[in-house]
Formats: C-alpha cells, sequence, structure tokens
C-alpha cells in the first residue's frame, strides 16, 4: 500500500466500489446517497486498510490462532476471554501506518470535515446485508474532532470485531473470521433534537403492514443501545397503495434519559431534563418519516426486502445515518401452519402475471389480489387477517403462499387442499390438517358456506345492473381530458379509479362464484356414473354463451368472415407489405373498418398479457388483432359448434340412462349455474381490466410530463417506479433526486430476472425450486380435465400469443398458460393441454365454451412435449399421450 491508493472514498465512490470493499454499512449509505436520500457527508476507508493495519503491526500470525482456536464452547465457558482481549489490546496499543494517516487527514481536509464533529463506525464487509446484520455487534464512537482521537476510534472499532460478542455471532452464523474486515464509516455529526430507529415491517411478529419507529430526544445511542424505553409509534401502512393510508398508534416511552454530545467530546447522558410525558415526534413529522422509510423500503428494498433504518431529526429535516436489510424477519402466519413448510406457487398466477414485474405494475397487481381475497372471504363472514403475506416476488414474478391459501378456504370453508387445488391449479403438495376438530368449527364452516351462497346469488341476480353501472363510471373516468389536469388532479383521478376499484366487491365474489358447480356437480354424476363425473360436468358446460373472453374469438372470426364483402379491406389484408396501421385508411362505408372500430370500442380495454401496464391496450395498437385477423380468414364454427352440440347429448343421454330422473332437473339447473358463473367470471375480470385502462391512461400522461420536465429519460421508464415514489414525485415532496439512478439498476436486475427460469414452487426457508412431486416419465402425462373429449394431432409448443401464426387448423395447442389475449388461436386447436391451470383458469372456461378437449396442470408439458410430435389429448381422464393409442 501506498499514498497513490485510493484508501478513503466518498459516498457515491463506496457505491461503486461494493460491499466487499467499504462494507455493508458505508455501501448501503452510497445507495440512499445514490437515490437520493439525505445522508450526512462523510468517507467511507476501505477494509483494505485494515489489513495494512495489521501488517503494521504484525497481527496475522496472532488472528490466525485466535481464529483456529476459538470455539463456541470456549466462548461460553470463558476460556476464549483472555486470548480474544489480548488481541484487542494488541490492535487498540497499535500503531497506525503513516501512509494511513496521512490518507485520512487529506480525505478530511478534501471533504470539509476534518474540523467537524464526526462519527466512527464500523463498516464490516459481512455487515448489513440480507444474511447477516451485525446488528450492536461492533462499535461506534460519537462526536469525536481531533484527529488523534478519529485514530484511536478507527482503532477500536478494528477491535472490536474480536470481542467475544462479536465472534460468538460469527461461529452461530457460520461465518469465518478471515472473511470479515472493517472497514470504516467517518460521518459528520447530525445536531440532533431527536433519534431513532424504524423498520418497514414490525421485526417482532414479521407483519408487513406494521411499520415500527422507536424515538428518544437527543442522538440515537440511548435508542440503539436498548437502555432507555423510547417513544414507540406503530404506523399501520398499506405499502405499495397510490394514497399514503397511514394510521398512528403513540405509546409514550419513560425515556430516562437522552444521549447528547459533550462539549469535550464523545457523549453523555443527559438526565436532568426527563421529558416521559412529551412525545418526541409530533403526528405529522411521525407520518413524514413513515412515508420516508416507505421511500427506502422501495428504493434499497425493491418493495421486497424490509429495511432497519437508524435516523436523525434535526428539528426541521430527518437525516438517515443507516439502512439494512431486516434480516431473520419471523415468518407471520397461522398457528397451524408453524409447524409445516411454507411453499410458494405460481398456480393461477401464471395466467395472468407470468412476466417479471415493473416495480409500478406489481404497486397495481398486488392491492388488487389482496382485495379480491379479501372481499371473498368478507362474503361469508370471515375475516382474513391482513397482516400476513399471500403474494410475493421471488426473482422478480409473482407467487401466492399456497399453503396459507389452503389452509384459509380450508378452515372458512371445510375445502379439502386437494380440491383447492384442483380450482387454482399449480402443482403444490397439500399441507397437513388438524386430526380432530370441534363441532363447533364444522358448525360455522357451515354457516359460513350457507352465507357466501347467499350472497352469490344476490350478487349474481344483480349482476347485469352491476356491470352496467360500472362499466359507466369506469367509462365516465376514460373520458376525462388528461393534459389540462394539475399534477395533484391527475393522482386524484388515480385515487377515484382506486375508490371504485374498492367499491367493486360484487366483482370480487363472482370472480370465484364458478368454483361451486364443480364441486357439486361431479361428486354428484359420479355417484351414479362412477370415472366419469368430472368428464360429464365438463361436457354438460361446453358451449355456454355469454362469455366475454371468448367472444373475442368470436368477433375476430365474424370480423375476417366480412373479407369476403369487403374488396378494399380483402386488399389490405393481402398487401405486401402489410401495414396494421393502414386500416383507419379505409373508406368510411367499408363494413370491415365500421366492424373493427365496434369491437375496438368493446374490447379495446384489453390486451396481450393485459396485467402488464406496459403493454398498449388494443385502441392504443391493434397490431396483433390485425394480424391475428390475417391469419383466421378461413375459420369457420361450424366444426366447434357441432362438437359442442355432440359432447351435450351424448352427456344428457348417458345421464338419463344412469341417473335417477328426479335429479335430471338439478342436474340441467347446476350446469345452467355454472354456465352463468363462468360468464360473471371473465365480465368481471374485464371490467377489472378496463379500470385498469384508467391507471395506464393517467400513468402515460405522467410520464409525458415528466419525460418533458427532463425527470425521466423516456416514458416506459415510469413504469420502473412505485406508487409512493411517484405519489412523492406528483406531490411535489419529491424533487426527483436520484430517480434515474433507481431507474437505471432496476432495469439492469429487471434484465437479469427476465433471463432466469420460473419454477412452479418454491421452497420459502430455502428459496429454491421445491419438487415434492415426482418427475413425470414414460409416455404419459397427467393433469386436469377441464373440457371433455379426445383429440390428436401435431404439438405446438406456442410460449406467447404473438407465436399463434406457427398453429394450424387441427394442431394441439400446448402453452404454459393462456389470458384472453389467446381465444382467437382456440379457434384453430383441436385441443388444449397448458403447464398450469385449474377449472376456473381462462384456458378451462375458453376451451369449454369451444368444445374443445383440454388438460391443464400438466408438468411438463412444455419441456416433454416436443414441436411437431403427434400428441393425444384425453379430456375425459385428464392424460396426455404421446404414442398412439387409441380412446
Amino acid at each position: 500500500m501506498d499514498r497513490n491508493d485510493n484508501l478513503l472514498l466518498n459516498w457515491q465512490e463506496a457505491y461503486a466500489a461494493g460491499p466487499a470493499i467499504v462494507g455493508g454499512k458505508a455501501w448501503n449509505l452510497g445507495r440512499l446517497v445514490r437515490y437520493g436520500f439525505a445522508v450526512p457527508p462523510g468517507v467511507a476507508l476501505i477494509a483494505a486498510a485494515y489489513e495494512a493495519f495489521i501488517e503494521q503491526n504484525n497481527l496475522r500470525e496472532m488472528i490466525k490462532q485466535v481464529a483456529d482456536q476459538v470455539s463456541l464452547e470456549s466462548l461460553a465457558s470463558g476460556a476464549a476471554n483472555s486470548d480474544l482481549q489480548r488481541l484487542r489490546e494488541r490492535i487498540v496499543s497499535g500503531t497506525m501506518p503513516p501512509v494511513l494517516q496521512e490518507a485520512i487527514a487529506t480525505a478530511l481536509a478534501a471533504a470539509g470535515l476534518l474540523e467537524q464533529s464526526l462519527a466512527i463506525r464500523s463498516s464490516a464487509t459481512c455487515e448489513d446485508s440480507t444474511a447477516a446484520s451485525f446488528a450492536g455487534i461492533h462499535d461506534s464512537f460519537l462526536n469525536l474532532r481531533e484527529l488523534s482521537d478519529l485514530l484511536a476510534a478507527i482503532q477500536k472499532c478494528y477491535a472490536s470485531i474480536w470481542t467475544e460478542r462479536a465472534v460468538a455471532y460469527r461461529r452461530k452464523l457460520g461465518i469465518s473470521d478471515l472473511e470479515v474486515a472493517p472497514a470504516v464509516v467517518l460521518m459528520q455529526m447530525v445536531p440532533a433534537a431527536s433519534a431513532g430507529v424504524a423498520f418497514s415491517c414490525d421485526p417482532r411478529s414479521g407483519q408487513e403492514e406494521r411499520m415500527v419507529i422507536s424515538a428518544n430526544f437527543g442522538l440515537g445511542e440511548s435508542v440503539v443501545s436498548g437502555t432507555v424505553d423510547p417513544d414507540e409509534y406503530l404506523v399501520l401502512v398499506d405499502q405499495l397503495a397510490p394514497v399514503a393510508r397511514l394510521t398512528t398508534k403513540v405509546r409514550l416511552g419513560r425515556k430516562e434519559y437522552s444521549t447528547v454530545s459533550a462539549t469535550t467530546g464523545g457523549t453523555v447522558r443527559d438526565s436532568h431534563t426527563v421529558r416521559d410525558k412529551e412525545q418526541v415526534l409530533a403526528e405529522q413529522e411521525i407520518l413524514r418519516l413513515a412515508v420516508l422509510v416507505q421511500l427506502v423500503f422501495c428504493a434499497l428494498g425493491n418493495a421486497e426486502t424490509h429495511q432497519d433504518i437508524e435516523w436523525v431529526h434535526d428539528g426541521e429535516r430527518f437525516w438517515l445515518v443507516q439502512a439494512r436489510p431486516v434480516t431473520a424477519l419471523p415468518n407471520y402466519t397461522y398457528p397451524q401452519l408453524r409447524n409445516q413448510p411454507l411453499f410458494w406457487s405460481n398456480a393461477n398466477l401464471r395466467d395472468a402475471l407470468p412476466m417479471v414485474q415493473t416495480p409500478l405494475n406489481w404497486s397495481i397487481s398486488k392491492p388488487l389480489i389482496d382485495q379480491i381475497f379479501y372481499a371473498q372471504y368478507g362474503a361469508a363472514g370471515y375475516q382474513l387477517d391482513r397482516s400476513t403475506t399471500r403474494t410475493r416476488l421471488f426473482n422478480g414474478r409473482a407467487y401466492f403462499n399456497l399453503a396459507q391459501l389452503q389452509w384459509e378456504c380450508y378452515d372458512a370453508y371445510g375445502l379439502l387442499p386437494v380440491r383447492y387445488n384442483d380450482f387454482i391449479g399449480g402443482h403444490q403438495p397439500e399441507i397437513r390438517l388438524p386430526k380432530q376438530e370441534p363441532f363447533s368449527l364444522r358448525s360455522a364452516r357451515m354457516i359460513r358456506n350457507l352465507r357466501v351462497m347467499r350472497q352469490i346469488y344476490r350478487v349474481k341476480k344483480e349482476a347485469p345492473a352491476t356491470f352496467q353501472h360500472l362499466t359507466g363510471r369506469i367509462d365516465q373516468l376514460r373520458q376525462r381530458q388528461l393534459g389540462e389536469r394539475s399534477d395533484n388532479q391527475l393522482l386524484e383521478l388515480i385515487q377515484e379509479a382506486e375508490q371504485l376499484f374498492r367499491q367493486a366487491e360484487p366483482l370480487m365474489v363472482m370472480l370465484s362464484a364458478s368454483g361451486a358447480v364443480f364441486m357439486l356437480l361431479p361428486p354428484l354424476l359420479e355417484r351414479y356414473i362412477p370415472g366419469k363425473g368430472r368428464a360429464l360436468t365438463m361436457a354438460l358446460l361446453a358451449g355456454q354463451e355469454g362469455i366475454t373472453s371468448a367472444e373475442h374469438g368470436t368477433r375476430l372470426a365474424e370480423l375476417a368472415a366480412l373479407l369476403e364483402q369487403d374488396a378494399a379491406a380483402r386488399d389490405y389484408f393481402v398487401a405486401d407489405p402489410f401495414i396494421p396501421k393502414d386500416w383507419e385508411q379505409l373508406p368510411g362505408n367499408s363494413p370491415f373498418r365500421s366492424a373493427f372500430q365496434r369491437f375496438l370500442d368493446d374490447y379495446g380495454h384489453r390486451c396481450v398479457y393485459e396485467l402488464d401496464y406496459r403493454n398498449p391496450r388494443w385502441s392504443e395498437d391493434p397490431t396483433y388483432l390485425l394480424q391475428t385477423i390475417r391469419t383466421m380468414r378461413t375459420t369457420t364454427f361450424e366444426e366447434s359448434q357441432k362438437r359442442q352440440q355432440n359432447r351435450q347429448a351424448e352427456a344428457w343421454q348417458t345421464i338419463h340412462a344412469r341417473v335417477p330422473r328426479l335429479l335430471h332437473g338439478m342436474i340441467r339447473y347446476l350446469a345452467t349455474q355454472g354456465g352463468i358463473d363462468a360468464a360473471n367470471r371473465e365480465m368481471s375480470k374485464s371490467i377489472l381490466v378496463r379500470l385498469g385502462d384508467v391507471d395506464r391512461r393517467v400513468m402515460l400522461e405522467i410520464a409525458q410530463r415528466l419525460v418533458k420536465r427532463g425527470i425521466l429519460a423516456e416514458q416506459d421508464d415510469l413504469f420502473l417506479l412505485f406508487w409512493p415514489e411517484l405519489r412523492e414525485l406528483m406531490a411535489g415532496q419529491w424533487d426527483g433526486a436520484g430517480i434515474r439512478e433507481r431507474i437505471e439498476d432496476r432495469k439492469v436486475r429487471h434484465a437479469a430476472f427476465e433471463a432466469l427460469a420460473a419454477p412452479d414452487l418454491i421452497q420459502e426457508e430455502q428459496h429454491d425450486a421445491a419438487e415434492p412431486l415426482p418427475e413425470p416419465d414414460g409416455n404419459e402425462l397427467t393433469g386436469l380435465t377441464v373440457s371433455s373429449g379426445h383429440a390428436r394431432g401435431p404439438a405446438r409448443l406456442i410460449r406467447h400469443p404473438d407465436e399463434g401464426t406457427r398453429l394450424s387448423s387441427g394442431d394441439l395447442l400446448v402453452a404454459p398458460s393462456t389470458d384472453p389475449a389467446w381465444t382467437p388461436l382456440f379457434l384453430k386447436a383441436a385441443g388444449l393441454v397448458t403447464e398450469t391451470g385449474g377449472f376456473i383458469s381462462h384456458g378451462a372456461i375458453v376451451a369449454r365454451e369451444y368444445g374443445i378437449p383440454a388438460v391443464v396442470n400438466v408438468r411438463g408439458a412444455m419441456t416433454r412435449l416436443e414441436e411437431g410430435q403427434e400428441v393425444m389429448v384425453d379430456g375425459d381422464n385428464g392424460r396426455v399421450w404421446m404414442q398412439n393409442k387409441e380412446f
């Protein structure tokens, strides 16, 4: 090491260097500065300086001896104490290399800190990480001015990694002594009116909707050390909501003393002016700090990893002096699940949210999903615990806490986990249920089932009026002129849309209503026709009318048929090159043009993967629709309709022959209601997407303004912000400092996630793909029968609707999952196979509507089946064969 080595780095340089060079604390401070947060001026003394100090004082061999000899047992017995004490004394009494002394003095002078009061804090290379926090393990020293005192404090920081508590901590976590090298933070002291710590969650219970703030007058040392009873503010927060919903609960602490700066350096306890009856932070200051903590959670934790923050208030503003991940956060869940593995599945979510989520997309999607659960269970009088986590991201993709969802459905309604898996799809195992339960629980479930059936009956009866009312209200919002509105008025429009969403409880109930027929009808039929209950149910449900997601395909096929009587439109579609946007240049009397405009009026709010708000709606860019119509020009519905009629007729013939006549009316009623439920479910999804179109329109207006102001580089950058960040920006509470850096880093992170494969199942404890089910082998794959019948043909492995041009009439459509944009492909497919899905998934509903044999939730479909391979689909028994077989 020589005087030319860059031993001390400013915050920006510390960020660039990384935690292996400057330690976790300094690196996180660099991240905070990079992202625009207020951090006191300071520098980081790199970890290599410690190595130079060890070499200067010939301590290498002594350190190696201690590392080899000290164990948890010797620490517990006290046998290692003397060895550790001698090592600490050698470090404290050692000589700081002259080059290092000069570098520290020069760096402090250059930063204007040489005459300032400074805090000296350890920043070890394994410290403040997601794996280990080292909270309170290493020493810090406050209010130092003289260079000699600073150098002595640095050496004490070095020595503190060899205390009994520090070595024991490393042993317990399996961290080698030689992995830890202490970098050091030298930071200007803030004149503290108050200080403390804040957590973006409740670290004691793991509840994510509870933010905990501890505060005392003076410096934060008294709070961090745990030697006083501070004020505690519990803030209930909706983490990602566009509206800052913050509710505070205050507990005044005794605040036995405060820590203040001593005039001669260091700190002293001030117990002369005990202010135990006085609240440290006023209500508005608590709320402002809570928003700041929320923003750190978004910036450093990507709204996934909760943050532990140390803050200082100077009487006017908040300063951040530390931020690190919360480690060892307990799983807040139901007592019945505490001794069971928690598994996360992409079941059902893979239909609508298979993509890596952008921050803004997840800010909208997660609250929407949570609200659907609350409404569905609330209809039965069963209150879900809102503090538990039902959805989260792994490597950027959305997963359900299936262990918890299985328990809640069983606890509320008595539905067995195996049946719940049938509804939601996925390849997860089943939770263990209690062996014995009191009769009162079973009675409560019966009452809840009656309640929810009554609620479903009510919302179904009112469904047409509800759909009409909500569509009208949403269209009023969509027609608002945005360009003339102020930034705050745009936020108010978002709030109006969110309030309307929260009022749309009937839609949430209808999203789950279509499951009832699958609980009742298959067992009834199975009783009289063993082995055929599911297949017959699917046959009875084939060809139901009024399903909006199926009508997409019908209407597109009708548009294709119009080309036979519209020469101008026909010439437009066969033109080479084909230019989609030129449809608007068709003559005003073109039947196709008029019909296509009506299609956009009805369905223009939808698009390919419509729950990704980055994707243009069909009304913005109808290219996908027009290209689809080009490939549909010979498609007819005659064969599909014939299949539906034949399947229903055969099912009724079997039922009439083998089921008592008294039950025929009930069976017909259940089948009819199942069709109505499916139609209501799909219409509810369509209306929610229509409401999301309001959000997207406002987002685009905001993006245009921010690009014009030079805050964003391009329009799509907006989707890389979380709602709380966007809210603060548009409300004028944030000037955008650090916004481009956040976006730059999130782009890199997003691209890295997109390159990763997404497992269907994740075991939370190890964050690895969990594979509790055996891998499929042989020539047969199994899944869930959702549309009866048999089909054979070449397999077409389609990973995205844009690849649909490879699908020819008579092919078998094999897909990871499907959403409404896939519907036109069903018109050409002879059968459907998807890797995920349940009875009420999009693919299941539309396949039944079109009379296409379908097997969903087929594990390994996209890897075991080969492109063009001859495949047989047995929609009656849920099997897919990869060799010739007679049905």
